[in-house]
């Protein structure tokens, strides 16, 4: 089917929602000669709100998320941003390791429960209550926060120390080095962030409970019998299993193959196998990468809910 809504190739003018829009825009900002509220620089991720009718949307050579609000189908009201996190306006598009800024933005996921937008940003993970404005004030990582506004801080951090640090090597807690791909698990209240670093597993954070600045990570998922780098990653919160899409380098014959992992998570135990994989007959041979079943690009990974 052809899409019937677009945004983020919008010019200085707006194309009016009822109209038919634009689809043949693709150059950063449209054109417009810097960041605005109307298009995008280069979109990475997207996660929408089903409870507060918002998209979510990952800009990320603009260091910046843009949010659109929805009508009561989830659908676009119209083509303009209502909001900006990582920027103090919609015409900015500095990269800096703050507390309300990005220096490498890469990777979204949502608590809908709690109504949680974790960000990516190089090697930190970024906690943002993003409540509706003006909620009552909460306490998240001592930082106390009334939901939703511009330019808003964050309220807690993964990964590093402070709000501005951001390098490779956290001291006294597993790194998370080039994160790629995040995914939220909302049944238990895990997060999984995943490293475009060969080698690198994927970490899972337990936030089922207390909630701290750099808090350790819980577990670790991941395969020892490959060199890997992971793609980007999604979670089937009904059927409980993480799907890891990568490129695979074989230990021996540096011979590079996409494929997707499945992963059974309901009880995570360290460097257990996939339970099921895509793009290859074997989970430990390099059989089938070659043949029919062979997946040529998994950049993108997601899942759907309503089909087994």
């Amino acid at each position: 089917p052809n899409a019937y809504q677009v945004i983020g190739q919008q010019d200085t003018v707006v194309t009016p929602m009822g109209t038919t829009p634009i689809f043949t825009g693709s150059s950063a900002f449209s054109g417009d000669d810097g960041p605005n509220d109307l298009s995008f620089s280069t979109n990475k991720k997207m996660v929408v709100d089903t409870n507060n009718h918002r998209l979510f949307v990952q800009d990320r050579t603009a260091n910046r998320v843009l949010i659109f609000n929805l009508d009561a189908d989830n659908e676009l009201i119209d083509r303009v941003a209502d909001n900006v996190i990582g920027q103090s306006d919609f015409t900015s598009a500095g990269a800096s390791p703050t507390q309300s800024s990005f220096q490498a933005t890469v990777g979204l996921a949502y608590d809908m429960d709690n109504d949680r937008l974790f960000v990516g940003d190089a090697n930190r993970v970024l906690l943002f209550d993003v409540r509706p404005a003006g909620s009552p004030a909460q306490s998240l990582c001592g930082f106390i926060s009334t939901g939703l506004s511009n330019g808003m801080s964050a309220s807690c951090v993964f990964g590093q120390s402070d709000f501005t640090s951001n390098g490779s090597g956290n001291v006294g807690l597993p790194a998370i080095i080039a994160i790629n791909a995040l995914a939220y698990d909302s049944v238990h209240d895990r997060l999984f962030v995943s490293s475009a670093q060969p080698t690198e597993k994927i970490r899972v954070y337990d936030l089922s409970g207390a909630i701290a600045n750099n808090m350790a990570t819980t577990y670790d998922v991941g395969n020892a019998y490959f060199y890997v780098r992971v793609v980007d990653i999604a979670y089937d919160s009904l059927r409980e299993r993480l799907f890891v899409a990568v490129d695979r380098i074989e230990e021996e014959s540096s011979t590079w193959g996409s494929i997707v992992w499945v992963y059974d998570v309901a009880t995570i135990t360290p460097y257990e196998n996939p339970v099921n994989v895509l793009g290859t007959v074997n989970t430990q041979t390099n059989e089938g990468i070659l043949t029919d079943d062979h997946i040529a690009d998994d950049n993108q990974c997601t899942e759907d809910n309503n089909y087994p």
